[in-house]
């Protein structure tokens, strides 16, 4: 006999952890502060036609165990494939997202120094045996902050 499983937060994993455990029998109540359940994941419409993320922006398909679970739920058919026409507010503008090689190139968002240094860390990181199933091979990786990471690499 399993006793009650109180979960602090109703964002996707503590909503998550709560089915899991339901569906093994251990009963569940979730806790959450905002005024609605979801967390971060979410939207809002500012004006027709203009939406604007404002948690999760997308998830690949290596995300094997979200789309699993999307699937357990009967949700799968609710993912909506990623548009190229996403817009960067910067600067009170809203520049195209550079969603290829050549938009990259050509972005206005970034010096050419920082396209360059981005483009030497995508390589190094290509070149490394990164993988999603074993979070151990990112441990070379983890030995900063991400604030640290990009001053040093990066220099802005």
């Amino acid at each position: 006999m399993h006793g009650k499983v109180f979960i602090v937060g109703g964002g996707l994993a503590g909503l998550s952890a709560a089915w899991k455990l339901q569906r093994e029998g251990i009963e569940t109540e979730v806790f959450e502060a905002g005024e609605g359940i979801g967390g971060r994941a979410g939207n809002r419409t500012p004006a027709p036609g203009f939406t604007i993320d404002t948690g999760a922006e997308f998830f690949g398909s290596f995300y094997r165990t979200t789309r699993s679970l999307l699937r357990d739920l009967g949700l799968e058919g609710e993912i909506v494939p990623l548009r190229a026409a996403g817009m960067v507010w910067r600067a009170g503008f809203a520049h195209p997202f550079p969603g290829s090689p050549a938009a990259f190139l050509s972005t206005p968002l970034l010096s050419w120094r920082t396209k360059r240094n981005l483009l030497r860390i995508a390589l190094r990181l290509w070149r490394t045996d990164l993988s999603w199933d074993t979070p151990a091979t990112a441990a070379p990786f983890d030995t900063e902050s991400a604030h640290a990471f990009v001053t040093r690499e990066i220099g802005e």
